[in-house]
């Protein structure tokens, strides 16, 4: 009885240690592989998304309809996440063709995080909010238009 409690748990150590070793694998060859159109739609896709939502906000506060504090909170947060943006897209390496798509993204990117870090300190002055907001819908447009394109790559390869 006791040998064959010993021989349960020994298989399911060996199960376990299969399943990790599996995962790990799994990660190691998706980090190697080349980003396709699809992973960097994705990315493209999650910065539009940020973008979109830095613009709800600063109509939010031309409106009274937020705090200071609150607006810098959200703006600083939004920044963050286009910056984690940035390091998704530049950590990988593109597939065969999608260099000038990546390019386009990392430009996206730096246009909408710097917008965002100037709009930190421009509560209460609409004209020059107005001005970041202006900035941002043209990122947000070339991303809507970038994302289609990759949308329409990843169709055609598969990927």
């Amino acid at each position: 009885m006791r040998q064959g409690t010993q021989s349960a748990q020994f298989m399911q150590i060996v199960i376990v240690l299969l399943l990790a070793s599996g995962v790990g694998l799994w990660i190691a060859i998706e980090k190697t592989m080349p980003a396709s159109a699809n992973d960097l739609k994705v990315e493209v896709g999650n910065l539009r998304s940020y973008v979109s939502e830095a613009e709800r906000l600063i109509e939010q506060a031309e409106a009274g309809k937020t705090t200071e504090n609150f607006f810098q909170v959200e703006i600083e947060m939004l920044r963050e996440k286009i910056q984690d943006v940035g390091e998704a897209v530049g950590a990988e390496k593109p597939s065969p063709g999608l260099e000038e798509k990546l390019s386009t993204a990392h430009t996206l990117v730096r246009a909408g995080s710097e917008s965002l870090g100037r709009l930190l300190f421009l509560f209460n002055q609409p004209q020059q909010m107005d001005g970041e907001k202006a900035k941002l819908e043209e990122v947000f447009q070339q991303a809507i238009a970038l994302e289609k394109s990759l949308a329409q790559e990843s169709e055609a390869t598969g990927r």
